[in-house]
């Protein structure tokens, strides 16, 4: 996977942050049980700061959301939790290779869910779960292994969050079961396009950095 830094220098940041922008305006679905929360394709393309950016561009990115949430708001307001934190552990899961890293937080997930009672009613839901497990462990290091694993593992962070604050039935977990698979095919084809994109902006950019550099030793 390319480690080129995406969030640096500054005009790549504002590109990412405008193409997030953008694919926000494409919505996937809404969360069930929110009367203005939904879905868009900026939850495919968020978790590809960890493919450009490293882990330490994974969190300086989620920081400055972070803080600028604050400073509109003077809180932190539930929505940017249920957006923001499974992004953060999604783009975790591209910016890592060590492997019981990656799974231990579907696990974790899987743990919560099966604790608490409306998800102990649902328990078929969490076996989503076990998918990013399989991604990591049985198949080989590709773009679509990693957009699957990275997907499942956004989806099962925001499914337990959701479950620790909204309240719903275990019928209605159930039935979404259906949704999820529809939705995160449509993020994980969004993923691997973008992925692609990038990677071939990227390798622009650095073709015309590299020709910069030769025309100025030229003169020199």
């Amino acid at each position: 996977m390319t480690k080129k830094n995406l969030l640096r220098p500054m005009p790549n940041a504002i590109l990412f942050n405008l193409i997030i922008k953008v694919c926000a305006v494409a919505k996937v679905s809404f969360m069930v049980g929110s009367q203005f929360a939904f879905f868009s394709l900026a939850q495919a393309i968020t978790p590809l700061a960890g493919a450009f950016a490293g882990i330490a561009g994974c969190f300086a990115f989620f920081g400055a959301k972070l803080g600028i949430a604050y400073l509109l708001s003077s809180q932190v307001p539930f929505h940017f939790l249920a957006y923001h934190v499974p992004g953060l552990c999604a783009s975790l899961y591209w910016a890592t290779s060590v492997r019981w890293l990656k799974a231990s937080v579907p696990v974790l997930c899987m743990g919560l869910f099966l604790v608490h009672p409306t998800g102990s009613s649902a328990a078929l839901y969490c076996l989503f779960w076990l998918i990013p497990i399989v991604a990591t462990y049985f198949m080989k290091e590709t773009v679509f292994a990693r957009s699957v694993g990275s997907t499942f593992t956004a989806h099962a962070v925001g499914s337990v969050i959701w479950l620790y604050t909204v309240p719903m039935n275990a019928d209605t977990w159930l039935m979404l079961i259906p949704v999820v698979i529809i939705e995160r095919a449509l993020f994980v084809v969004g993923m691997m396009g973008a992925y692609r994109l990038l990677s071939a902006f990227m390798n622009v950019l650095a073709l015309n950095d590299n020709q910069k550099i030769l025309g100025t030793a030229r003169k020199v």
